[in-house]
């Protein structure tokens, strides 16, 4: 499988967490909610300290929630980290984080 064309399961891009201050850089879509009547998704991504952390089985330390306008379009989690990535808005700090893809 290409690269480019390779599922992503999660986003790569350090934030920090205003309440404990942690940094985790390793985010994965943990709940999506559609809501067709008003043409607009939201999106709950566990954060992580590291991928190696979430591999490892350790809970996630943070979430975060993005509003993304639309509704999705084919599969539903690659529409939403494809939205999260491309966000302009300035609420969204996982705008342009790096796509981490499913090795095959």
């Amino acid at each position: 499988m290409d690269d480019n064309t390779a599922p992503i399961i999660g986003l790569e891009k350090e934030v920090v967490d205003p309440r404990t201050d942690a940094q985790p850089s390793f985010h994965v879509l943990a709940i999506c909610q559609i809501v067709y009547p008003l043409q607009s998704t939201a999106a709950t991504l566990y954060s992580y300290q590291s991928r190696a952390s979430k591999d490892a089985g350790k809970k996630h330390v943070t979430l975060i929630q993005v509003k993304l306008p639309g509704v999705p379009s084919g599969a539903v989690d690659q529409w939403v980290y494809e939205q999260v990535i491309a966000s302009a808005s300035d609420a969204n700090i996982l705008t342009g984080a790096t796509p981490v893809r499913e090795v095959a």
